[in-house]
């Protein structure tokens, strides 16, 4: 019986492996490549393989993952909408109630739920402030960077060493880089320059979309609300960090935010916008435009809330900005984040309040050509435009003027590794170099004369460092010595070491006691070995 069994088993294997080979046989085309109408919409072929001999599945297959989408390739970085927001959250202050964070702050984690940004720059977000978002915001996904403006410390509690933050979606980015630095002369050390009434910080986080490949760098900053000067230099100090992240990382979009202090009128905001698009201006769609402050307090606001009048933002210029990089972004929408909430608190109804006594700024913006070398808008930089040119001989336009050197003095922000009084000179051999101690320092160098002169040209030389000098250079002229008019301005390829470059296009009889130089974006080891003033 068992013999039996084991016969009619193996009859039965026989009969089944003889009719898979009569399918083959009978079936041929089969086994053939299909056509590319033999395919399904995502393109993997429909033709059936599973009766087909060891020898033609082979080329069945490799047929069909030819056809069928590579899944494990890189994906393709494309430009995709990016939610910005920035907020000046009016620091910790128990003046009222009402300006406590515990009835502040969950008011403020509505409107991150409403807008949900993929970063965020605040202001005035001093230690209490940093510990309540700490705690609060990786609830709804986010992290942060950036350090506090005292010295670089994260802090504890309490209302000092406001931080500029920048908070980010971690489920959505990846950190690549962060840094804080200050808005002064010396950007890596803790201090303040410029007449600022306090320290003043820049953070930035560069981001890469996870899933796309595609990265940003979103700097957040609060600029003085005194000095106009400050102001001014400010932008020299970010836009040198700026153009180094782009150099680190090519195109890649550019995001700057926060509170300027700075009307739309202002030569600071001139000067930011002469390399960045502010995203107002560019916005397709604007919701909400006006002033971005609203002298907020709770009993005055109380009082004309409950009386039907809630103050509303006005037509004037704003003060808080979101820039993003010259010609490499569109905005689909922009608006002023005016949400104002109406609660209990203590047994009483507030009526339509504001978080802060700013409002904040949104926008929806897109990178859609972004380039590791942001455009200059040479028209809201400047009135007058001069170019520098290396020369190894004089240029014409120098023939007939005379060195004036001996009538000036000089004097520099930055150290020297030999005197300085020596570096103006009619002698370039002669002279000594003055060198750049800081990374992304701002380099100013003043001359001056008792009497005033008539100055037709001007020439620097630079020194022997590898290092070479930055793209930037400003010149000011000036009476007294505080009230500067911008004589002219260059943006140029780096310049070379040991090159020498006439100032070309100046304009005739420009008569000062004062001619200031202002290099930005000065590296270290950075020098400059002689300068050389021309006239009658």
């Amino acid at each position: 019986m068992k013999k039996l069994s084991l016969f009619l088993l193996l009859a039965l294997l026989v009969a089944l492996m003889f009719t898979v080979s009569c399918g083959s046989t009978n079936t041929p085309s089969e086994t053939t490549a299909p056509s590319s109408s033999s395919a399904d919409s995502s393109g993997v072929s429909t033709t059936t393989t599973t009766t087909a001999p060891i020898t033609t599945t082979a080329t069945t297959t490799a047929t069909v993952t030819t056809q069928a989408p590579n899944t494990t390739s890189k994906p393709t970085v494309k430009a995709e909408p990016v939610k910005l927001l920035t907020f000046n959250l009016r620091y910790d202050i128990t003046s009222h109630e009402l300006m406590s964070l515990e009835v502040r702050g969950p008011h403020l984690m509505e409107i991150i739920k409403k807008y949900d940004p993929d970063s965020i720059s605040f202001c005035e977000a001093t230690n209490n402030w940093m510990k309540y978002l700490r705690e609060e915001m990786p609830k709804l996904g986010y992290s942060c960077v950036g350090v506090g403006r005292d010295s670089g410390a994260t802090g504890g509690t309490g209302n000092g060493n406001e931080h500029s933050p920048v908070f980010y979606k971690t489920d959505k980015y990846e950190l690549l880089e962060s840094d804080t630095f200050w808005i002064s002369d010396t950007p890596e050390v803790a201090g303040k320059a410029w007449g600022t009434s306090i320290k003043r910080i820049c953070s930035y986080a560069v981001l890469k979309d996870k899933n796309t490949g595609a990265s940003y760098a979103h700097f957040g900053t609060h600029l003085d609300h005194q000095s106009e000067e400050a102001r001014q230099n400010a932008a020299l100090v970010i836009e040198s960090y700026i153009r180094e992240v782009l150099k680190k990382y090519g195109d890649i979009g550019i995001v700057l935010s926060g509170d300027f202090n700075t009307s739309m009128s202002s030569t600071a905001y001139l000067s930011f916008t002469s390399f960045l698009d502010d995203s107002r201006s560019i916005a397709k769609e604007k919701k909400v435009v006006g002033i971005t402050t609203n002298s907020y307090r709770p009993n005055e606001w109380e009082s004309s809330s409950s009386s039907g009048k809630t103050p509303t933002v006005g037509t004037g210029s704003p003060i808080d900005y979101i820039f993003l990089g010259k010609n490499t972004a569109s905005v689909s929408v922009y608006t002023v984040v005016n949400d104002l909430f109406t609660f209990e608190h203590n047994g009483k109804t507030w009526h339509e309040h504001p978080i802060s006594d700013h409002y904040g700024v949104f926008c929806e913006a897109t990178f859609t050509s972004p380039t590791a070398n942001l455009p200059y808008s040479e028209n809201k930089l400047i009135t007058y435009r001069a170019e520098y040119a290396p020369s190894a001989t004089l240029p014409s336009s120098y023939e007939g003027l005379s060195i004036i050197n001996d009538r000036f003095s000089v004097s520099c922000n930055l150290l020297a590794v030999k005197p300085i009084s020596n570096v103006l000179t009619d002698d370039s051999s002669v002279g000594s170099v003055m060198v750049s101690g800081n990374k992304n320092g701002v380099w100013e160098i003043t001359l001056s004369t008792d009497t005033t002169t008539e100055i037709q040209g001007l020439s620097f030389t630079t020194g022997t460092a590898a290092t070479k000098l930055p793209q930037m250079l400003r010149v000011y002229v000036s009476n007294d010595g505080s009230s500067w008019k911008r004589m002219g301005s260059v943006y140029t390829d780096e310049i070379e070491a040991s090159t020498t470059y006439y100032l070309s296009n100046l304009s005739t009889r420009v008569r000062t006691k004062y001619v200031k130089l202002v290099f930005s974006d000065c590296d270290r080891s950075v020098e400059l070995a002689n300068i050389n003033i021309y006239g009658q």
